[in-house]
């Protein structure tokens, strides 16, 4: 199921919560790979880039996995956690399985 889910996001993708509040759009998406091969997909580790600008440039960006995804429908992403949940998962910081 999460592979046929994955299969309708693309950048660009408005992201959000269960309660209705906007995360920003998806900026990248980070497919996993099963840690005994490189070349074989996890959907367990794959993650959302979502970033959602602020003033002067600056603004948040969070690394949602995909496992967080409830729906997509149209051009949006809908989470299965309320913004209050999401905020306190620790997905602002960048997995450390995704490059720098």
């Amino acid at each position: 199921m999460v592979k046929d889910v994955m299969s309708q996001v693309h950048e660009g993708m408005e992201v959000m919560t269960s309660d209705g509040t906007s995360l920003g759009k998806v900026k990248e998406i980070y497919h996993g790979t099963v840690p005994t091969s490189a070349f074989q997909q996890c959907d367990d580790e794959t993650t959302l880039e979502v970033h959602r600008g602020g003033l002067l440039g600056k603004g948040t960006t969070m690394y949602v996995p995909c496992r967080a995804i409830d729906t997509v429908s149209g051009n949006s992403v809908t989470l299965n956690v309320d913004m209050e949940t999401a905020s306190s998962k620790g997905w602002v910081r960048r997995p450390s399985w995704i490059g720098q």
